[in-house]
């Protein structure tokens, strides 16, 4: 799940800051493992930001379904529910693309993807 992946991209980070510290104060790394750690700490730092923002997408899409399906606010928020509604249909799109990609890497640093997960945020 989301929080399990979490977990272990921040572990990840963990080792990738010891591996830079220890290049930092030692210089045994040469510089081109010195780049690639160095890459792996960039894209580690960007999937970690992606993550949270998709879990907090997926919480709040869930909490607006359930405030949506009140009938005391059902006809009242036809709009929202319309954009609630659009929001969905990506989100399918999006678990679709995961799901034919099976790796998670892949699908966190396509292109756009955490620009689109931030403008659904503010959408709802």
């Amino acid at each position: 799940n989301g929080e399990t992946l979490l977990q272990e991209l921040e572990d990840s980070l963990v080792t990738v800051a010891v591996l830079l510290s220890k290049a930092d104060s030692s210089g045994q790394l040469v510089t081109e493992l010195l780049d690639q750690v160095m890459t792996w700490h960039k894209d580690l730092v960007l999937m970690q930001d992606i993550l949270q923002d998709w879990l907090l997408l997926q919480n709040l899409k869930s909490e607006l379904k359930l405030v949506y399906a009140l009938p005391e606010v059902r006809d009242l928020k036809v709009l929202e529910a319309s954009e609630l509604n659009m929001i969905e249909g990506w989100w399918q799109d999006l678990m679709g693309f995961v799901e034919s990609t099976r790796l998670m890497t892949k699908v966190l640093l396509k292109a756009n993807v955490h620009q689109e997960i931030l403008r659904k945020i503010s959408d709802l």
